[in-house]
């Protein structure tokens, strides 16, 4: 079974299938990985440098005097802390002046804001920056000759467009089939990072291959969306340390790109690369948001896959978790279900037990605190905080996966109505169904969800008295044993949705998995239209087990 690393690296094959090498280029270390820092945080000289120059890394420190960084010195580092980087040998390179977004409108800006940086390293005896970092990740084709004319010889990008900014994740730098000026990064740290994430990245290395890591602060006390903690920065490079990594910065790649071509279209291995994807899909963007209310959409696409509680759920990844939402989208479901419940001033949250204790180590229920009390708690497993619902609808539709809502609590008319203006505010009105049938549930989110088949429709329908588009806006939902094979077609017919589930504690007398195994083969040669299961049966779809 592949994994989706390895399934990047085959669709990448199809790209570049003959690795690029120089004469003049020194040969690649078989563990080379450049290491490159954002944002000219205080923590890069007070607890990246100590650790780096400990283990003998190198690594490019990208300054902007955008943000704070005039007159916040608790988060920022002092020009004198930057000159201290670069006589401890580590490249400075440029972010900006003003941390620019470079658009095709702001171009015209880019070479007075690459100036003054220049000339701050002047006046501190640093070297005028040769490596440049895209402000936010946002990059345009226009700006290339004005990098070239400063002087930039690497430019770092995001992940984009290849894997999505919400994934934290990228491809590797192929030299002389990427732009040197258009880099991309392989991993993102964020906050939910563990070392099995930057394993990942650097796992896309090897054959003529090279991961770029991007961080921000370690720690980062005005981003907190890009914060690496301390102890955890600390983990990753004792483990680049153990494993005999090769850390350098980003000028040093020079050595191992001199004579090697610059692409005459610096965009056009992004857009080969996406097309691969699409040809053979991994994660949920390589795909269209699913539209549940297209009929022809969904079963030329069928099985859909939804991933039960909250998302790919493993030992460090916790149910109902942007984690798990997250690690679902790298697996390429199509919608995760999300567990509602209400805290005690009326905010919905995506969170399983009414109990806490089990998830975060607090006694009591969720709905006797407030939405800022709840926020406040984290997940034992990985330490993220729970999610609003709303939280969790940008991320599912920032990573294309529709959604399933399982609403815990007995329905509240103006939770209803609030949790249908969330789905609408975020673009999922026609990629969302409700577990609950309940006829308020039908009346507030009929038209942002597909509602499921009550049991008068289910028997109408199994009796042969539905014509075509009766059932249409309406799905059956349940296990496997509660319902005849022969009426699936009749819903069908009707213009309904068939979701069966496979999950875990519907089969806990199948140790072997054999029975699930063989409801998963019957249900799909009858063309049921998608499945909601536990990751623990997604091999059953090609996907690895977590």
């Amino acid at each position: 079974m592949r994994t989706p690393s390895a399934w990047i690296a085959a669709a990448l094959l199809l790209v570049t299938p003959v690795t690029l090498r120089s004469a003049g280029a020194a040969a690649l270390p078989e563990k080379l990985v450049v290491l490159t820092f954002d944002d000219s945080s205080a923590s890069h000289h007070a607890v990246a440098a100590p650790l780096l120059k400990r283990y003998g890394f190198g690594a490019t420190f990208f300054i902007t005097e955008g943000f704070t960084f005039r007159t916040n010195k608790r988060d920022y580092m002092t020009w004198e802390q930057i000159a201290a980087l670069h006589r401890d040998g580590f490249e400075i390179g440029n972010h900006t002046r003003d941390h620019l977004g470079i658009t095709e409108r702001t171009v015209p800006r880019l070479a007075e804001q690459l100036e003054v940086i220049a000339a701050r390293c002047r006046e501190h005896g640093i070297p005028e920056p040769v490596s440049f970092a895209w402000p936010g990740n946002r990059f345009h084709p226009s700006a290339l000759p004005v990098l070239e004319k400063a002087g930039i010889r690497f430019a770092r990008r995001g992940g984009e467009p290849e894997v999505p900014y919400a994934l934290g994740g990228g491809v590797a730098y192929e030299p002389g089939v990427d732009h040197p000026l258009l880099i991309p990064t392989t991993g993102d740290a964020r906050p939910y990072w563990s070392l099995d994430d930057l394993k990942r990245a650097l796992a896309l290395g090897g054959r003529g291959r090279i991961p770029v890591l991007q961080f921000h602060g370690v720690p980062d006390g005005e981003h907190p969306w890009v914060n690496t903690p301390r102890e955890r920065f600390e983990e990753y490079m004792a483990w680049l340390k153990q494993e005999g990594y090769t850390v350098i910065a980003l000028r040093e790649l020079a050595r191992y790109t001199a004579g090697l071509p610059v692409p005459a279209d610096p965009t056009a291995v992004m857009t080969a690369r996406r097309q691969a994807a699409a040809a053979a899909p991994v994660f949920s963007t390589d795909k269209e948001l699913i539209d549940v209310r297209d009929l022809a959409q969904v079963r030329a696409r069928r099985p859909l896959l939804i991933a039960h509680r909250g998302g790919v759920v493993s030992d460090r990844i916790p149910e109902c978790s942007l984690a798990a939402i997250r690690e679902a989208a790298r697996n390429g479901y199509d919608m995760v279900e999300l567990d509602v419940r209400v805290t005690r001033d009326g905010v919905p949250v995506v969170f399983h037990d009414a109990d806490l204790f089990a998830a975060t180590g607090r006694k009591g229920a969720l709905g006797d605190l407030s939405e800022a009390e709840v926020l406040a708690l984290r997940f034992r497993k990985n330490d993220e905080t729970i999610a609003t619902l709303e939280h969790a609808l940008v991320l599912c539709r920032q990573l294309h996966l529709g959604v399933m809502l399982d609403l815990k609590d007995p329905p509240r008319a103006e939770v209803l109505q609030r949790i249908a203006a969330l789905v609408r505010k975020h673009g999922l009105a026609k990629s969302t169904v409700t577990i609950s049938g309940h006829p308020l549930v039908r009346a507030e989110l009929g038209e942002v969800a597909l509602v499921p088949v009550n049991a008068d429709e289910l028997k109408q329908a199994a009796a042969g008295e539905l014509g075509p588009g009766a059932l249409a806006g309406r799905y059956w939902f349940g296990i496997p044993e509660r319902i005849a094979y022969e009426t699936i077609p009749k819903l069908q017919r009707a213009g309904a949705l068939v979701f069966p589930a496979i999950n875990l504690f519907r089969y806990t007398n199948d140790p072997d998995r054999a029975q699930a195994r063989r409801d998963v083969q019957a249900l799909t040669a009858l063309g049921v239209e998608g499945f909601q299961i536990d990751s623990a049966y997604q091999d059953y779809f090609d996907r690895p087990r977590p």
